[in-house]
């Protein structure tokens, strides 16, 4: 299945496909970098297979997807699952596990992304931790931040830690439309958030996770140490909240906090009333 670990080479062509035009020769080098060693007659092949059901089109020397078949597959896909609270309502997910945390947090943000077009995001993680919890979630979190740019949407992530480790996050994800400062601490170490529009999602850890937390961060001496420490803890049975809020008076009362770590362009305030 396209985007899982168990994906076929037709699979595989199509996620390469989804954002490029590529040649044969481009698709050859993209698999040989993700370690795949398909010969070319193979890709061939599966390329037939794939223009025949056209899912794919080829055009001289490049191939790349059909747009009516992306549009049909972009439908069939959305659920319209988007969280819609009337102001003043939240609802609460009692969770088991960090990368139980993160795999619901983006149900639960993706969607409202669709709902809230362009508006800008802002984010405050006490550490950055979600990048380190293993090879899937840091692929998740860059193909989440490169999005940004994709869509030319702003989000500004402020990281209460300055940690060497959460100062290499900033370095990963910054990008032109994502802005990152750290050493800033706006909120309790067990408090995790994630405003967009009046929406304000809220990962909630006992403190004494917390602490669990910071002891990994101050017993790493460099990242491959803390990889380990965090991805053990990652998947261990703790009780962890995700809170989705909708109060539009607090969300602006938690962006205007946020100004006095990042530029934000007035008539970007004026057109989504951020504060």
């Amino acid at each position: 299945m396209i985007f899982t670990q168990k994906e076929t080479l037709e699979d595989r062509l199509i996620r390469l496909l989804f954002f490029f035009v590529f040649s044969v020769a481009e698709l050859m080098e993209k698999l040989k970098n993700e370690s795949s060693n398909y010969t070319i007659q193979a890709v061939y092949v599966a390329l037939r297979s794939l223009v025949a059901s056209e899912s794919v089109i080829k055009r001289g020397k490049v191939y790349f997807l059909n747009e009516e078949w992306r549009m049909k597959v972009s439908a069939q896909m959305h659920t319209g699952k988007s969280i819609n609270l009337s102001e003043g309502e939240s609802i609460t997910y009692h969770l088991s596990s960090l990368t139980h945390n993160d795999l619901q947090w983006k149900n639960v943000v993706l969607p409202l992304h669709e709902s809230q077009k362009n508006n800008p995001v802002f984010f405050y993680n006490y550490h950055y931790i979600w990048i380190y919890l293993g090879k899937n979630r840091k692929k998740s979190e860059l193909d989440y931040y490169a999005a940004f740019k994709n869509n030319e949407t702003l989000a500004f992530c402020l990281i209460g830690s300055n940690s060497e480790q959460d100062k290499a996050v900033k370095r990963t994800i910054q990008n032109e439309f994502v802005q990152v400062s750290t050493g800033k601490k706006l909120f309790p170490t067990n408090n995790y958030k994630t405003i967009i529009g009046d929406y304000i999602i809220t990962n909630s850890f006992s403190p004494k996770f917390a602490e669990e937390i910071e002891d990994c961060y101050k017993k790493s001496p460099d990242i491959e140490t803390l990889e380990e420490y965090l991805q053990s803890i990652g998947t261990e049975k703790k009780k962890i909240k995700l809170t989705i809020e909708r109060n539009k008076t607090k969300a602006k009362s938690i962006r205007k906090r946020f100004s006095s770590e990042f530029y934000i362009p007035k008539d970007l305030i004026n057109k989504f009333e951020l504060f």
